[in-house]
């Protein structure tokens, strides 16, 4: 009976926009759209706020589907921004933690966050590249931003990472996502302290990994106890 009822309410010119959940892009009446966060919009909405996921710029009132660093086939709803003092707050923000956006660099406005649980449930809470250690929701669906490929320069990386290189140690470096100590890192690497010297960052993410053929997807890198006796995927001359 409930089926029945919530039919015959879906074809009222009434209907709330985003009132009823859908699932699978389905499940809503003829002309209406299920967008990303299972809701039921018509095609006068005017789009979702920023931060909420997108497939398409036409999901956003801002219209603009933001993939930051092209790290997922989920984006997210974003605005052009020239500092994260210039993103707008999150429509979910508490009052004890209000939280806005980051501006990842030339891309937009990034949800903010202090921990996983800020994010939604496929997105991880990560350092932002090119910020002061700022954080924001990523999602990750490419297992390279792990640190499972080797490098020789920047060009060698997806956006977003940085070649971590040692050549007093190895002419091959790791593609490698920055991390603020003990901070969280895509699926599959862990923030580490690098102890390398030089220009380098004190702290990168690695990919975690066992003594396998293969573990470390690359064959320019070993699996090796770095930085101290946790397996990580590294450069051959890293390796203690």
């Amino acid at each position: 009976m409930t089926l029945v009822v919530l039919a015959l309410a879906a074809c009222s010119p009434d209907l709330p926009e985003g009132e009823f959940v859908c699932s699978n892009g389905g499940s809503c009446p003829d002309g209406w759209r299920c967008l990303l966060d299972d809701r039921c919009y018509s095609p006068d909405f005017a789009g979702l706020d920023v931060y909420a996921p997108c497939s398409v710029d036409t999901d956003c009132a801002s219209r603009l589907c933001l993939r930051p660093f092209e790290a997922s086939t989920v984006g997210q709803c974003s605005s052009s921004c020239e500092s994260s003092e210039s993103c707008p707050e999150r429509p979910d923000a508490t009052v004890d933690g209000l939280l806005g956006g980051v501006c990842a660099m030339n891309m937009g406005c990034i949800a903010a966050c202090t921990d996983s649980d800020d994010c939604g449930p496929d997105q991880r809470c990560v350092v932002v590249p090119m910020t002061a250690g700022e954080t924001a929701c990523v999602n990750f669906d490419d297992t390279s931003f792990s640190g499972r490929q080797s490098c020789r320069g920047p060009n060698d990386c997806a956006e977003g990472l940085f070649c971590l290189r040692d050549v007093t140690r190895d002419v091959e470096g790791v593609c490698s996502w920055p991390c603020s100590p003990g901070g969280t890192c895509p699926t599959g690497a862990t923030c580490e302290p690098l102890g390398l010297g030089g220009s380098l960052p004190m702290h990168a993410c690695l990919a975690t990994c066992n003594n396998t053929p293969g573990s470390c997807g690359s064959p320019q890198l070993v699996c090796a106890a770095f930085p101290m006796t946790v397996p990580h995927c590294v450069p051959p001359g890293w390796a203690p």
